[in-house]
């Protein structure tokens, strides 16, 4: 009934939720090992910290989220309760799903991503050399992190387990995008089950307004080569069908060129993204702005924050076609409920 009910407010966009989403987004560390040159991450962490466990349970207790993502502005291996959180997530029957960059991964860690009941693990990558990882991620780690996969693509093997699903992230930037190819073959050889090419995401103005020095015929003809490639070896499957046919906004995404399409966005009716500290945002775009629609810590239901004037305001602008936060005009938005249904069901 949850899920109807979030696809029929998806669907028609009402100012007030019909039922909390179901999906959420948590932040359970802002500690990170790295200092990579798009992550907004050392523009907007004064003070990194952990999420307790303790506030964990809390959360996702008043959420109820049948899929929950534990991830935002930080490398979640650094905080040392992320397997218990998981394993108490699953047993909860939620769908869960984590993101990490790989470098600081151990033996005992890949053990404990299987057993903990993990649905899907992205890993990311963002390059299929070691010096184009370099220019990135602005540390060497390439070798180590390719190892890692390989360790995890082996031991899912030998225990003759499907899960987590390996899914290699690749963001699209000037550095990498001729190895976008080259990155489907790599994903392959490791042993991934999903490659997710992402647009670069603007976090502030003045990377609005300078913009990525993208190829974009370029970046067309590899999403072509993909597809091709895709359709002959049937896996890693990868998002490229879905970004073929947001070419246009795509096209203007990497040319600073405000998005026409922000009404399809359906991110505030099926979706929640909580920060280190409680605030319940929008959407995963704003993890690194100062902007919050209520504190998930201050209230027992937090429907109340869902349904308060912050939150019916902004989904009656995106509901308008008008851009309720400069974040949204840049933003390569979210798929529609019709989009959803075509890759899933459809198959295109």
């Amino acid at each position: 009934m949850r899920k109807i009910l979030n696809a029929v407010s998806g669907i028609i966009k009402p100012k007030k939720l019909f039922s909390l989403p179901v999906q959420s987004q948590i932040e359970i560390t802002t500690f990170c090992n790295l200092s990579c040159a798009s992550c907004p991450r050392k523009q907007y962490v004064e003070r990194p910290k952990n999420m307790s466990f303790k506030n964990f349970v809390s959360i996702v207790e008043k959420l109820n989220s049948q899929v929950i993502s534990l991830s935002g502005l930080g490398e979640v291996i650094m905080n040392p309760e992320i397997f218990n959180m998981i394993s108490y997530a699953n047993k909860r029957g939620n769908m869960t799903v984590t993101t990490s960059n790989f470098t600081l991964i151990t033996d005992e860690h890949i053990d404990n991503f299987i057993n903990s009941g993990l649905s899907i693990l992205n890993i990311s990558v963002d390059a299929a050399s070691q010096v184009t990882y370099l220019k990135i991620r602005t540390q060497d780690n390439f070798n180590k992190v390719i190892t890692n996969i390989k360790k995890l693509s082996k031991r899912k093997s030998e225990l003759g387990v499907s899960t987590p699903l390996i899914r290699l992230c690749f963001v699209i930037q000037e550095e990498n995008l001729d190895e976008m190819i080259s990155f489907y073959h790599l994903a392959k050889e490791v042993g991934a089950n999903l490659v997710e090419y992402q647009p670069y995401a603007y976090f502030d103005s003045e990377k609005i307004k300078n913009g990525e020095k993208i190829d974009l015929l370029v970046l067309f003809d590899n999403i072509k080569k993909i597809i091709k490639l895709e359709k002959s070896f049937k896996e890693p499957k990868t998002n490229a069908g879905i970004l073929k046919r947001k070419i246009n906004i795509l096209n203007d995404h990497y040319n600073c060129l405000p998005t026409l399409k922000i009404k399809k966005c359906i991110s505030p009716w099926t979706y929640s993204y909580i920060t280190i500290e409680g605030e319940m945002r929008p959407c995963c775009m704003f993890q690194g702005v100062s902007y919050s629609m209520g504190n998930i810590n201050d209230v027992d239901d937090p429907m109340t924050v869902f349904n308060n004037e912050h939150y019916k305001e902004f989904r009656k602008k995106l509901r308008s076609n008008v851009a309720p936060h400069e974040l949204c005009i840049k933003c390569i938005n979210q798929e529609s409920i019709g989009e959803i249904v075509r890759r899933k069901y459809l198959k295109i």
